[in-house]
């Protein structure tokens, strides 16, 4: 068989090395995955603007994830942080800098409206930062539910370990 003179992985290899290496680095790396959405989820965040989530999905710091009135989206976190996010949602994943070996030295999401269950992976428990509209929730390697209110009232369900509830002037229950 003859040898093919084609010059397409030519072409293919100079379109790739045309592309400065300093360019790779600032690709978005995710900080995490969807692994189920039960019927629709989206998100809206600066590195791929506005779309419909599925299941492997990448998302991305600065996401607003968002469902619908029986929407649902179940995130998992490269710390193997587990995120569920129940229907008629909104969150933002406002920070997730991770550390070496897959830990989270900075993970900080803000729960905009709806029911939530947070389950922390790896990472310290004092890098993760849940914030709502009227208190924050410290993270003590618990499993819990959370919900907030159209005005902002938070209902915390701890099923495990302990977590703490304050309000925004550092009263806590």
């Amino acid at each position: 068989m003859p040898w093919s003179r084609s010059p397409l992985p030519f072409v293919i290899a100079a379109a790739v090395l045309a592309v400065p290496p300093a360019a790779w680095a600032d690709a978005p790396v995710p900080s995490g995955s969807v692994v189920a959405v039960i019927q629709q989820a989206n998100a809206v965040g600066s590195p791929t603007g506005k779309r419909m989530l599925d299941v492997a999905a990448p998302v991305y710091i600065g996401d607003q994830i968002q469902t619908g009135e029986i929407g649902e989206a179940q995130l998992r976190f490269r710390d193997s942080t587990k995120l569920v996010v129940g229907p008629n949602s909104n969150l933002v994943i406002d920070d997730f800098v991770y550390k070496n070996r897959g830990t989270a030295e900075d993970v900080s999401i803000n729960a905009v409206r709806g029911t939530f269950r947070f389950i922390p992976g790896s990472s310290p428990k004092n890098a993760y930062s849940l914030k709502t509209p009227v208190a924050p929730i410290g993270v003590r390697g618990t499993e819990f539910d959370f919900s907030v209110g159209r005005n902002g009232e938070t209902t915390l369900v701890l099923y495990e370990g302990s977590a703490s509830l304050c309000d925004n002037s550092g009263q806590c229950v």
